[in-house]
């Protein structure tokens, strides 16, 4: 995959972390676990301009209402 392509996907899963959209929420945190499943995976996670984002919207989503989303984002 191309930096490009894999930074616009981690920029887009990022983006559906934060909206409104519980499940959107849970489908990118169910994304990003696909994606960091190996080591190659967490490095494209980690390289990207978002991952500080990310990994504190992650941190964020382990204390919500919903224990689903919770659960989700500790994937």
């Amino acid at each position: 995959m191309s930096f490009f392509n894999n930074d616009f996907q981690i920029s887009q899963l990022s983006k559906m972390l934060c909206c409104n959209d519980p499940g959107a929420s849970k489908n990118a945190c169910f994304a990003l676990s696909c994606i960091a499943t190996n080591k190659e995976g967490h490095a494209r996670i980690l390289k990207n301009n978002q991952s500080d984002e990310v990994l504190r919207t992650l941190s964020e989503l382990l204390s919500a209402e919903d224990p689903e989303t919770g659960w989700f984002a500790a994937m």
